[in-house]
């Protein structure tokens, strides 16, 4: 899809791989929703990284969303649902940041 404009509370972000093909391409501009902040299964988001090594302090990447169902429980955290049932566990999605860096493919 292109855009004659940026749509208001939206940026770009320059593609600088072929992970996500045929989606997004090498060159091309995503453009970000900064409004959109709830994950969907098999989506592609752009998150960022606290880096002291980024002139800004931060390390933007683009992220596909995982969900897989484990038990929490408040207070004390996740664990696999493959475990026993134990009082107080409740099912519930688990996300995960998919992304991929292009340097390490490649070796």
């Amino acid at each position: 899809m292109m855009f004659p404009t940026l749509p208001p509370g939206h940026m770009t972000f320059l593609v600088e791989d072929d992970a996500f093909h045929p989606h997004l391409r090498r060159g091309e501009f995503a453009v970000v929703d900064l409004s959109d902040r709830q994950p969907a299964q098999g989506e592609l988001f752009l998150i960022s990284y606290l880096s002291r090594y980024a002139d800004c302090g931060l390390i933007f990447a683009i992220c596909q969303m995982r969900s897989r169902p484990y038990h929490f429980r408040p207070g004390h955290g996740w664990r696999a649902p493959s475990l026993p049932y134990e009082e107080g566990y409740e099912l519930a999605p688990c996300w995960s940041a998919r992304h991929w860096d292009s340097a390490r493919r490649s070796r």
